[in-house]
């Protein structure tokens, strides 16, 4: 699997990133325990190589010197077989450091499903990758409030939930963010 020159441009200049972010928070937070995956890619970020060849990207990011993977809702194969999928990250030596996981799939319709499904690869975090309610006041406490929910439910499975927000949420009403 060969990746883009952009694919690849954007990947180099992610790692330079990740190691100054790493470099500077280990010298303001060096009593901190480091976390494990220590460096991980989200896979938003090379979707089209993710759905071109699932397993291939997932190996090429392991020699290229990545821990983890973040999801994003592309599983290759392993879509129906979390079992499967923990077993090709094993012998791969990746580990999955978070998930982007929608508000429908937390729903109480769906939730049981979505935790079990995570819980058998191992990844405690799963992210809300976007909500436009979150582009207003009013809509980020709406979000907050379903994050609060969705959070107390989690905690039991030794799972977390977050928020991944973009530049929408940052601008804000009046030059205040939401």
């Amino acid at each position: 699997m060969k990746l883009s020159k952009t694919t690849m441009a954007k990947t180099i200049k992610a790692i330079t990133m990740a190691a100054i972010a790493s470099v500077s928070m280990t010298t303001f937070a060096a009593d901190v325990a480091p976390t494990s995956p220590q460096l991980s890619v989200q896979l938003w970020s090379i979707k089209d190589d993710v759905a071109a060849d699932f397993e291939g990207t997932l190996k090429k990011l392991k020699a290229m010197g990545f821990d983890g993977v973040e999801f994003a809702g592309n599983f290759g194969a392993y879509e129906k077989d979390p079992k499967g999928l923990k077993a090709f990250l094993e012998k791969t030596g990746l580990k999955p450091s978070g998930a982007h996981v929608h508000f429908d799939k937390l729903s109480p319709e769906n939730f049981d499903a979505t935790v079990a499904f995570y819980k058998a690869i191992d990844c405690k975090y799963l992210i809300i990758p976007m909500d436009k309610r979150a582009f207003t006041p009013e809509g980020a406490k709406e979000v907050a409030a379903e994050l609060e929910v969705i959070q107390k439910k989690l905690a039991p499975h030794g799972m977390h939930t977050g928020y991944h927000n973009h530049k929408p949420e940052m601008l804000g009403h009046m030059g205040k963010t939401p």
